[in-house]
């Protein structure tokens, strides 16, 4: 199953949401919009290596690593939304 552009503006979203949170250093903040991202991320969108990333620097509780985290995973979002427009516009 292909992700649409529907499925990842949401969670891109939510993304930035989280990154504005971390640049405020607010990592409580940044924390529940992460929960709240994994809650709504399908399977089929999961990387381990940036999930893994991630939780890392959440049990460390470091502002650094998690923002840099967050912005390879948005980088990776985003990415993913240009394919599924190519798609959407290839067919």
């Amino acid at each position: 199953m292909k992700l649409l552009t529907k499925d990842l503006n949401p969670l891109l979203f939510i993304l930035d949401s989280c990154e504005d949170a971390l640049n405020k250093g607010n990592l409580n903040l940044a924390e529940v919009w992460l929960a709240e991202y994994f809650e709504k991320l399908p399977q089929n969108a999961l990387d381990q290596n940036y999930i893994k990333s991630i939780f890392h620097a959440l049990k460390e509780r470091n502002l650094e690593y998690l923002k840099a985290a967050v912005e390879s995973e948005i980088e990776r979002m985003r990415t993913l939304k240009v394919k599924a427009l190519h798609d959407l516009v290839a067919r």
